[in-house]
Formats: C-alpha cells, structure tokens, sequence
C-alpha cells in the first residue's frame, strides 16, 4: 500500500466519523428536545395543579370558587378579587399550554386535553363573565382560541356540579 492509498483511506474514515458524528448530534438535540417538552409540560402541569388544589384545600377559597362560578355577581369585591386572581392564574397557564403547543413545545396530547378540561370550566357563567372582563389580558390568539370554544361551550360541567342540597 502507498501513502496515497493510506491517506484516501484516512480521508474515508474520517468522512464517516464526520457523518456519525452528525447523526448522533442529531439525535442529541432531538432528545434535548423532547426532555424540553416534558419540563416544561412538568412544569405547566404543576402550575394547574396547585391552583386546582388551592380550590380544594382552602374551605374559604373553595366556596367563593363555587359560588362565583355559577354567579359572578353574587360575590362581594373581596371575594371577587379572590375568584378573579384563581381564575387569572388558571387561564394564564393555559395560555402558555396554548402558545407552547402551536410553537411545537408541548405535546399537542397534553393541550387537547387541557384545552377539554378548559372547555368544561368555561361552561360555567361565572368563567364565562370573567374572560368577557379580562380577555384583554391575553394575547390575540389566545383571546381568539378561547372565543372560538366559547361558541360551542355547553354547560354539562356546570350542571353536573349544579346539585340540590338534601339535608
């Protein structure tokens, strides 16, 4: 063998450490990626957790909850301020599933189903009249996707928790 041969030799190996180099760079960034979904759909997830514990935790936060779900207008200024600001937290956090999901960060999985959930919250008067008050707050396509569902909303979740008391 000559040193030309030797070095075409050397020059081919090289290119196809080259390529594998690439090949697994590629998968190294794809599963950065797919690590980066799943924070930060941890992430999020945490966030509707705590303010649904909150509304089940707190007896206090809990009827105001309730009760300004199914009317609003029936709470005074400091409980209103207290539904709003658990609401707030809620649709905030959904606005970031939204945004995180239509950019290819989130698993489209875990904003269909956040969205169902959502749909079912917004069947309710009270969610109804706190995103008319605070839409404004949201950025434009959210406030459209939001508006869009509320155009097919039916108030199944709100019945189902509508129950006469029988003591």
């Amino acid at each position: 063998m000559n040193w030309d041969m030797l070095g075409a030799v050397g020059e081919l190996i090289g290119a196809a450490a080259v390529v594998l180099t690439l090949f697994y760079l590629a998968h190294q960034v794809r599963e950065a990626s797919r690590e980066s979904q799943r924070n930060r759909w941890g992430d999020l997830n945490a966030e509707i957790s705590r303010v649904a514990d909150s509304w089940g935790a707190n007896d206090a936060l809990s009827e105001v909850v309730y009760r300004g779900l199914h009317d609003a207008d029936s709470l005074d200024p400091h409980e209103a301020f207290r539904f709003y600001s658990s609401l707030f937290r809620l649709f905030r956090a959904w606005e970031a599933v939204f945004q995180y999901s239509r950019d290819g960060g989130l698993h489209r999985w875990g904003a269909e189903g956040f969205t169902t959930t959502m749909s079912d919250i917004l069947g309710f008067p009270g969610a109804q009249a706190y995103w008319l008050d605070r839409k404004h707050w949201f950025s434009p396509a959210f406030r459209n996707e939001v508006d869009g569902l509320l155009q097919g909303v039916s108030p199944s979740m709100a019945e189902a928790y509508h129950r006469e008391s029988t003591a």
